[in-house]
């Protein structure tokens, strides 16, 4: 059985339009662009990356910005020591269709502009001890403030999105970190998911 080009592959699992480019546009937007943009007549649906949790930890987002765990996208089954079981697509994409899914919940649109960032943040010395106590997973809760944002996971998120088809897509640059240091406003608690209909509606 041959294998479809991935370009070809999206455009078939996601049922896109004839005539409709299957791959995102990706960019870097500073805090000062972003906020204007909050502000505007089309504001871009502004993403938290965040890894095997609900909610971050955080406690302050931006302005509007809906929490989006990868585990809706990716898939990773692990052991009980938590290393990866050896299954055919683990520590993959999940299957087009749930993928779609996934989007569509978290309110995402092939053409409405999203912007990622993430508040995970990478192993310090105490996070590494918890992993030698049998705690596998890489990140923890922002809250902890252990360590700084790791941008490899917003980068997934972003790359996701634009695998997708997703036609804009921006990674906040510097993060929340910057957003606070130029005084931006913050909010208290992330948006709930305003759930679409249809990837390729609007």
């Amino acid at each position: 059985e041959r294998t479809l080009p991935a370009a070809r592959m999206r455009a078939a699992a996601f049922n896109t339009p004839k005539g409709a480019d299957p791959a995102g546009e990706v960019a870097l937007i500073c805090p000062s662009t972003l906020a204007s943009a909050i502000s505007s007549d089309d504001p871009p649906l502004v993403l938290e990356a965040t890894v095997g949790c609900a909610a971050s930890g955080a406690s302050c987002f931006v302005p509007g910005a809906v929490l989006f765990d990868l585990a809706a996208v990716d898939v990773y089954e692990e052991d009980a020591t938590g290393s990866p079981l050896p299954l055919p697509g683990n520590y993959n994409l999940r299957p087009p269709a749930a993928l779609r899914a996934a989007l569509e919940r978290h309110g995402v649109r092939a053409r409405r502009r999203c912007v990622v960032y993430t508040q995970c943040r990478r192993h310090t010395t105490a996070a590494r001890e918890a992993q030698e106590r049998g705690h596998h997973h890489r990140y923890r809760p922002a809250a902890s403030r252990e360590g700084v944002a790791d941008p490899i996971v917003a980068a997934r998120l972003v790359w996701c999105l634009a695998y997708a088809g997703v036609e804009r897509v921006a990674l906040l640059d510097g993060g929340m970190s910057l957003w606070l240091d130029g005084g931006f406003p913050v909010a208290g608690e992330p948006s709930p998911a305003a759930p679409v209909a249809d990837f390729f509606d609007g």
